[in-house]
């Protein structure tokens, strides 16, 4: 299922797109369970692996959620996620990486301005994440917020920063007078999609309220662009398509 030509041009505009009820129904039921058993794992310690996380009980990053939820690896292989990740890529296309992000009610962490690129610089900035909504995603819990228009600036200058809880390293932009007024809310219910490129700029706050904002992220990348990056989930199988 090809890219249509009205999404393919507000990607090219804007750095990102949203689809509504991208997962819906068993689907969307499916893959929940599967993703919340995983958390489970992990904060559990049933699962071992270098997780991120708020505190010693709650997860903050899981990785690798492809290699143990079958419902998400259906989502990743699904036709029209790939036909839009071509048409972005312009090209065959591989997974990457994916991760479940778990900002937990009242003591999830903010995430500050940045570009995914700056994390793993090589010979293209040619990749693409999807952001799917497995809770509710609101400003008061830490929504995504992008800058429309921002990826056209190539990579930007980052500094260095540390997780204010857990010391972790990540790596920080300025957000430039040119992209300053243009932030948007990418507010969704579980099921709905954004895509957006590694250089599109994007943030989200901390999540100050009662109710959990998790979501899952898969990064598909050009085919035959990057290397797998050990330590980052290389899925087994390998993932890739033409």
């Amino acid at each position: 299922m090809a890219m249509n030509t009205g999404e393919r041009d507000f990607f090219e505009q804007n750095g990102y797109l949203i689809v509504r009820q991208a997962v819906t129904g068993g689907e969307l039921r499916q893959l929940t369970s599967e993703l919340l058993d995983y958390q489970s794992a992990i904060e559990s310690g049933r699962y071992r692996g270098n997780h991120l996380f708020e505190n010693e009980q709650l997860a903050r990053v899981a990785f690798n959620p492809y290699d143990f939820c079958p419902a998400l690896r259906q989502l990743v292989g699904r036709k029209d996620m790939l036909g839009r990740a071509r048409g972005i890529l312009g090209s065959g296309v591989r997974l990457d990486h994916s991760k479940l992000m778990c900002k937990p009610a009242g003591s999830g962490t903010p995430q500050p301005p940045h570009q995914d690129y700056y994390y793993w610089q090589g010979s293209k900035s040619n990749q693409v994440a999807v952001f799917v909504c497995i809770d509710p995603s609101t400003e008061a819990n830490g929504c995504l917020r992008v800058y429309p228009g921002s990826h056209k600036n190539g990579l930007l200058e980052h500094r260095e920063e540390h997780h204010q809880l857990t010391g972790e390293r990540h790596w920080v932009c300025k957000v430039t007078p040119e992209i300053e007024g243009t932030e948007t809310t990418f507010i969704g219910e579980p099921g709905d999609a954004i895509f957006f490129g590694s250089l599109t700029v994007h943030r989200s706050d901390g999540n100050g309220s009662d109710r959990h904002r998790r979501a899952v992220i898969f990064e598909y990348d050009e085919k035959g662009n990057l290397p797998p990056r050990p330590g980052w989930g290389t899925p087994i199988p390998a993932a890739e398509w033409d």
